[in-house]
């Protein structure tokens, strides 16, 4: 079941709705969407590459909320 942004910058997910701040949904959109065109991880030096190397060290520091590493890792 594909995951909408509303308006209000809340993704529902498993029934509830999870705050999140815009400008993470939009990468995290643009990546869903990447992945499903090209089936992989966006190439080396591009703005999306270093969004999700960002987001990996964020999970490795401890430092993601959650609600975003759930959605990140799926």
């Amino acid at each position: 079941m594909p995951i909408g942004i509303r308006l209000d910058g809340c993704i529902p997910c498993f029934g509830r709705l999870l705050n999140i701040s815009i400008s993470w949904q939009t990468n995290f959109q643009a990546l869903k969407e990447h992945v499903a065109q090209t089936g992989h991880f966006p190439n080396k030096h591009t703005k999306l590459n270093n969004w999700c190397r960002y987001q990996r060290k964020r999970i490795k520091a401890g430092m993601m909320p959650d609600e975003q590493r759930v959605l990140f890792e799926a």
